[in-house]
């Protein structure tokens, strides 16, 4: 499964620039937070925007400079 998802990232990098998919990925997080979820999916959706935020910065060269948890 995780061999998947790495295939399907790598695909997704070949039809769409890093920053792009970056972009993709922060507009959804905010649609989600405009929905009105329960605390649960609250702290799921602040995780994974956290995620996306450090593997862009991670794998772009951005160092991990400014990353807190």
């Amino acid at each position: 499964e995780e061999q998947e998802k790495e295939e399907r990232r790598n695909q997704l990098e070949r039809l769409y620039t890093p920053r792009k998919l970056y972009e993709l990925r922060m507009t959804a997080v905010a649609e989600l937070k405009q929905l009105p979820l329960d605390e649960k999916m609250k702290a799921a959706v602040t995780k994974y925007e956290h995620k996306v935020s450090i593997e862009y910065k991670l794998r772009h060269g951005m160092g991990t400079k400014g990353i807190t948890r």
